[in-house]
């Protein structure tokens, strides 16, 4: 209509969403470099050649690409909820609230989360629901691929069932989920896991490079599923932003004797 006055932006509670979201995002980045300023004498303690450097690098890159997949999922269980969303704008959404991740309180990438996400129009309730299977999705396929870290209660089993009892749950987990939550509620938890799996490849990729020596394949599941363990304590802690101190603590004891742990530090910075 001719004449009419368009209200300010900032009168709209859809700017002040954006804007909250927007600013937990950046707390989020302020925090992880003062962590990484306070950790920067345990990396002093290791002159690392310059080709290290670089493998560590792509591996933390790999890592931040690998967060797609947690987005990939946010939508899928939104969609579960009857909720028409694009990739494009979940992967969007996603990448600016996880960064709340890294404050202290541990809850601060969900608040964004669901700030942004009305803000963009999607349902209230929908993101609710969503945000609560997320955890249990990743605490649940967590828990399944940290079976393979069993071999640290029993070191005499062969690395080998530990890894096929990870691998028969988590099919048992996905099938449920898919006959009783539906396909994308399915195809969400698959999404995570794949995110679970390659952080701890990441992280025994990075813990190998840092050490130099090569384990078996047994031994591989194990620093895959000792991480991927520690990063579930992380996650359930409260107040512990990304798990940051949770992480190291654990692996530190589950790791003992394998690298010191200012390596153990490190690698889990890299991943």
């Amino acid at each position: 209509m001719a004449g009419e006055v368009k209200p300010e932006p900032w009168r709209k509670p859809s700017f002040w969403l954006k804007l909250a979201g927007g600013l937990l995002g950046l707390a989020g980045i302020v925090f992880v470099a003062v962590r990484l300023v306070e950790y920067q004498d345990e990396l002093r303690q290791h002159e690392l050649p310059a080709s290290l450097w670089v493998v560590l690098a792509l591996l933390s890159i790999v890592y931040a690409t690998s967060n797609g997949l947690l987005a990939i999922g946010w939508a899928n269980l939104l969609r579960s909820r009857k909720v028409s969303v694009e990739t494009d704008r979940a992967i969007s959404i996603y990448a600016t609230s996880q960064l709340g991740k890294y404050i202290p309180g541990n809850i601060f990438q969900f608040a964004g989360r669901h700030a942004l996400g009305l803000a963009a129009g999607f349902p209230n309730g929908a993101l609710a629901v969503a945000a609560v299977l997320e955890l249990v999705f990743l605490a649940v396929g967590g828990l399944a691929l940290s079976l393979t870290a069993g071999q640290h209660l029993l070191p005499d089993m062969p690395g080998f069932w530990f890894v096929a009892a990870a691998a028969v749950l988590t099919a048992v987990i996905a099938i449920a989920i898919g006959r009783f939550a539906g396909r994308n509620a399915a195809a969400a938890f698959i999404g995570y896991f794949a995110f679970l799996i390659l952080s701890g490849i990441c992280f025994a990729a990075a813990f190998v490079s840092l050490t130099g020596e090569m384990p078996s394949a047994a031994g591989l599941a194990y620093l895959a599923g000792a991480y991927v363990l520690a990063w579930l304590l992380g996650l359930v802690t409260p107040g512990a932003p990304a798990g940051l101190g949770i992480r190291e603590s654990v692996l530190t004891v589950l790791l003992a004797g394998m690298a010191p742990a200012s390596l153990i530090i490190l690698a889990v910075l890299a991943s």
